[in-house]
């Protein structure tokens, strides 16, 4: 393995956490201390997302959003070698993780990878469906259950500014 990118407590958010955050639960304009606290921990690589989570947020947020993560941009590891490796392990592993006919590229996995890869809870948005059987004809797997059968932690955004010894 690489350099540890993160050096205390790492969170790896996914796509849906970061939406979530930004439309439903923390606007910005209603809770500006949550973007605060974690513009803080991208600086402090203690929030990082995989390069894909970037780019699906580019494809499906609005533009404010987009703009604030250009500005923040140090939060998205870009691909390497070992962090593809880990991808495609994860995906032999779970291949139900990925939904081929949603779109073309799909993060899911490489958060997984990336969190594993660097030892960081997992912050989504996504439930558990209770599947941890892998295979193409199985139910889809969601990152949760690959999390839960990975051993990799998983964190809501409330634990991640707790982390952060942030109270709001």
């Amino acid at each position: 393995m690489s350099t540890q990118l993160c050096l205390g407590k790492c969170f790896c958010f996914d796509t849906s956490a970061l939406s979530n955050m930004w439309h439903r639960h923390y606007p910005p304009a209603v809770f500006p201390a949550v973007w605060r606290v974690l513009a803080d921990a991208i600086d402090a690589y203690a929030a990082i997302a995989p390069l894909e989570v970037y780019y699906e947020l580019e494809r499906k947020c609005e533009p404010k959003l987009t703009e604030w993560f250009k500005a923040h941009r140090r939060m998205f590891v870009p691909d390497s070698l070992e962090l593809v490796s880990a991808v495609l392990r994860v995906e032999r592993e779970y291949p139900n993780l990925v939904e081929y006919n949603k779109e073309r590229y799909d993060a899911d996995p490489w958060v997984v990878a990336l969190a594993e890869l660097h030892a960081a809870s997992v912050v989504t948005g996504e439930h558990g469906c209770g599947s941890l059987v892998g295979g193409m004809l199985k139910p889809r797997m969601k990152i949760p259950d690959v999390c839960k059968a990975k051993g990799i932690p998983l964190a809501t955004v409330p634990d991640f500014i707790e982390a952060r010894g942030a109270a709001l």
